[in-house]
């Protein structure tokens, strides 16, 4: 299998080669050594040879102990048990006790051949053609065992081979426990009969010796730094990894997680960390700053097996270890070259590959700025060694496969890498650098973002939009943003382009692009942009919506449009109206926009719209201090536009009041053509005169339930001066008589208020004004309003003589107002010309009402009386119970003897 030189033992004479090996190597000498050995008789005779006095001895207690069912072919003796080979089985028995513990059987007829391992409790035997590795209870030690071309004479473990003893030759094997690699063929001078030759180790020198029907040689085995010179030197990373993997003792099935790093994501082996160089990927996410490939020389680190005091030492863990990385990530970078892909990426995982060398082998995801260094090195290196693959730019199938594997291996590496960082987010992790031929250390953040951003370029590449997408929406994605803006650019991915704009605060760039793109620039996306951004970009969010809002207000059905653009302002998906006396603050939203500023500016496009604005966030609570000013502007924009509407609406009333008295003096000779023309023109003018006194009157109406609202905050001492300003103004024609007569209530002024409301006729109002004074518990305050109110209606009258409508609206009150008003007071101010029978309502239930209130008294002074006298009650019982405090100040009650203090007493 390989040429002389690479062979892993050499066969040496049987005279100079032992005896000069056994002359300079001291052997301890055992006290005692059993023995057995089986006779014709199928019996087994025991045996103790004491070296120091040289006389063998026969153990005659385990004399006929063992009843053997056939001629015995082969022994092996441990501690307590001893394992029979016969002809179809092995048996395995105690010493202690003679009874059989297991027997195992095969089915071809050969000779079995028992080993007994190095700590004489295991064993291997031969099973056919293959040998099984057994514990002391006679069970397998591995899954698998070594199956051989043919069946072998005899096996000797001497870790981490395994050589077996054929007719014509010495097969060596490497073994881990779970896999078996032939490595060399030894030819040996030997009889082609079965049986004629032997092979065994010295279990305290670990010397193998072969034994021939003419010869008897050592096997010495080649240093394992000289083998994996010898290796390297061809190439053959492979067998080279395969030895270090049994030196160490590592199985090629285990898990990553197993082999590659420890739980705290370092290296195994037990590297020095503080001897390894250390090196920055990106400083401040952008640029690389390797200062060192910059300069265009590569500094390549020389293998440990190169080293000269080497030659007759053997490696430590720690430098096994080290080769163990080096000779894993050749072999990968090896396999890539040939396309084995799969198996590529799976060593590239196993032995910490740098994955900026491996991204580097695709020329679509490094050939840029972000790796230019790391790529050009790769070139560089691969000038240099040809058996190591160039980056390429793949095509078809290969490709495919190749950035496949490539997903899952950095998708598997990101999981491990965000492990690492979010427990320790400042750690340096070790990589395995292909052209620096060394570990080196990387910091986990800077590996974190190779990998992700790798894996967003390959999945853009693989058309793969789901992951894409998923890796993007994930806040913590460590990507690099001048790659991200610059890939999606490339692939045309717009929608992913504005969410990156948007995680990294370029909300310009972001709207720019939905505006100028035909299938994002809808009302929908550009108002759920602008619903993410808070105070600090109202600039940018009033740019945008100015010209939305103008638009929908040009639109007949604008409902829904222009509700979009106040829950944007608003920050909430029901709008709530002020215009209900009491209004529920349980379900609000928070307002993430400055109000005064919002409503300056809707005040601006249109006054309608803003007045709106404000009735939605009027009573939000979150407004704080700004609530005042809030509800004050309200009031001022709900007064400027019923100004406004007033303005407008009596010059239409006076011009169609001219038209109808123009009408009336001209006469037409033709009554049909005068009744056309008028009532086209009538049907014109009432449409546009009915619109405009419904909107008055909606604001007035809005006005006064604001104002009457408890949860209103204005200042309303301002507002006194403010309408009575207006009412002094003849202009206006006591437009706002009613609030100000509301406003002059909520300052405490009742006499006032009512006096306003029924000077200008709002006698409803009055009325209300007065009920509410009663249901608020100002019983006294209300009975005065009440007489006030009954007075004013009697004042009406000319020479005291009351009309009819004065005495139905004086009769009205009363009989309404029963229970609110006081009986002898009303009756007293009533007028002596009202009859009897028409008040017979009012006595009946002021009757009543005093009756009820009677015994409501009654009742309250029976419960009082009773309260009395249960307090009475205790304050006799405790006057009883009661104990003086003589001058020994002792206790007075019989048979208390406890002294107390003063302190105590009180």
């Amino acid at each position: 299998m390989f040429q002389q030189k690479l062979k892993l033992y050499d066969i040496g004479s049987n005279q100079s080669s032992s005896s000069s090996s056994i002359s300079s190597t001291t052997i301890s000498i055992p006290n005692e050594l059993k023995l057995c050995v089986a006779t014709k008789r199928r019996s087994l005779v025991f045996y103790r040879w004491l070296p120091q006095q040289k006389r063998l001895e026969e153990n005659k207690d385990l004399r006929g102990a063992f009843d053997l069912i056939d001629v015995p072919r082969a022994l092996a003796l441990s501690r307590e048990k001893i394992c029979i080979g016969y002809r179809r089985s092995y048996v395995i028995m105690s010493l202690i006790t003679g009874m059989i513990i297991n027997e195992l059987t095969f089915t071809t007829v050969h000779e079995p051949v028992i080993t007994c391992l190095q700590d004489r409790t295991q064993w291997c035997i031969q099973m056919e053609s293959n040998t099984v590795f057994l514990n002391s209870n006679f069970e397998p030690l591995y899954e698998n065992g070594i199956t051989w071309k043919d069946i072998p004479s005899a096996i000797v473990q001497a870790s981490p081979y395994v050589l077996a003893l054929m007719n014509q030759s010495i097969d060596v094997c490497t073994f881990n426990g779970s896999q078996s690699v032939p490595v060399q063929q030894i030819p040996h001078k030997g009889s082609t009969t079965a049986g004629k030759c032997r092979l065994w180790m010295d279990a305290r020198t670990e010397r193998i010796y072969a034994a021939t029907p003419t010869d008897v040689t050592i096997l010495e085995p080649i240093p394992v730094h000289i083998q994996l010179q010898n290796y390297v030197g061809r190439y053959r990373y492979d067998l080279a990894l395969i030895l270090v993997r049994a030196v160490l003792g590592i199985s090629v099935s285990s898990p990553l997680n197993e082999q590659s790093r420890t739980n705290d994501g370092h290296a195994k082996g037990k590297i020095d960390i503080s001897a390894l160089p250390k090196q920055v990927i990106f400083e401040n996410n952008e640029q690389s700053s390797n200062k060192s490939s910059a300069s265009g020389s590569i500094i390549r680190q020389p293998s440990l097996i190169n080293e000269p005091f080497h030659n007759n030492q053997k490696l430590t863990d720690t430098e096994l270890w080290t080769e163990y990385y080096r000779v894993g990530t050749m072999d990968a970078f090896q396999l890539f070259h040939k396309q084995q892909f799969e198996q590529a990426f799976a060593e590239f995982n196993d032995f910490l590959t740098d994955p900026t060398e491996i991204i580097s082998l695709f020329a679509p995801l490094s050939a840029n700025v972000w790796l230019t260094n790391s790529y050009n090195e790769l070139n560089e290196f691969v000038k240099q060694h040809r058996h190591f693959a160039e980056p390429n730019d793949f095509v078809g199938v290969k490709f495919e496969n190749a950035l496949h594997e490539l997903q899952r291996y950095l998708t598997d590496l990101r999981r491990v890498f965000q492990t690492i960082f979010r427990r320790s987010p400042d750690s340096w992790l070790e990589v395995q650098s292909l052209v620096r031929n060394r570990l080196i250390l990387k910091p986990v953040h800077d590996l974190l973002i190779v990998v992700e951003t790798a894996l967003l370029k390959a999945y853009l590449i693989d058309n793969n939009n789901t992951l894409a997408n998923a890796l993007l929406r994930n806040q913590d994605n460590s990507c690099l943003p001048s790659e991200v803006e610059k890939e999606l650019k490339k692939h045309h991915r717009r929608q992913e382009l504005v969410s990156f704009y948007e995680k990294h605060n370029r909300h310009s760039e972001a709207l720019e692009l939905i505006t100028n793109t035909e299938s994002l620039s809808t009302r929908e996306n550009i108002l759920n942009y602008l619903s993410k951004l808070d105070s600090n970009q109202l600039p940018l969010i009033f740019k945008y919506i100015e010209p939305m809002i103008k638009s929908a207000l040009k639109e007949i059905n604008n409902e829904n449009i222009l509700h979009d653009i106040l829950i944007l302002f608003v920050g909430e998906s029901t709008p709530t109206s002020p215009s209900p006396p009491t209004i529920d603050t349980s379900n609000i939203g928070t307002i993430k926009l400055n109000p005064i500023e919002v409503y300056g500016f809707l005040k601006e496009i249109n006054q309608d719209f803003a007045i709106k604005y404000l009735e939605t966030i009027c009573l939000k609570p979150e407004l704080g201090s700004k609530q005042r000013d809030i509800h004050n502007r309200l009031v001022y924009a709900y007064c400027d536009r019923i100004k406004q509407l007033s303005n407008v609406f009596k010059p239409m009333i006076k011009a169609k009041q001219r038209a109808i008295n123009d009408k009336q003096q001209n006469t037409y000779e033709d009554n049909d053509v005068l009744a056309t023309q008028s009532s086209a023109v009538n049907v014109e003018d009432y449409s546009a005169i009915s619109s405009i006194k419904k909107q008055k009157t909606d604001y007035e109406n809005k006005l006064k339930f604001f104002l009457l609202n408890q949860n209103c905050q204005c200042d309303f001492d301002k507002l006194e001066a403010y309408f009575l300003q207006e009412q002094n103004d003849t202009s206006n024609e006591h437009l706002f008589s009613l609030h100000y007569a509301i406003v002059l209530g909520k300052l405490g002024r009742h006499e006032l208020a009512l006096e306003t409301f029924v000077k200008n006729g709002f006698y409803t109002d009055a009325e209300r004004y007065c009920e509410t004074m009663y249901s608020n518990g100002n019983i006294q305050l209300a009975h005065d309003l009440y007489r006030r109110l009954i007075e004013f209606y009697l004042k009406k009258s000319n020479d005291g003589n009351l009309n009819e409508n004065s005495l139905k609206t004086i009769l009205r009150i009363v009989n309404n107002a029963s229970e609110r008003l006081d009986p002898v007071q009303t009756l007293e101010i009533l007028p002596g010309q009202l009859k009897l029978n028409n008040l017979k309502d009012f006595i009946e239930h002021a009757l009543q009402t005093c009756s009820t209130n009677k015994r409501s008294s009654q009742l309250e002074r029976n419960l009082l009386f009773l309260t009395l006298l249960r307090t009475q009650s205790k304050r006799i019982s405790s006057e009883n119970h009661s104990y003086i405090i003589d001058a020994d100040s002792t206790c007075a009650r019989t048979g208390c003897t406890q002294p107390f203090t003063a302190t105590q007493a009180v």
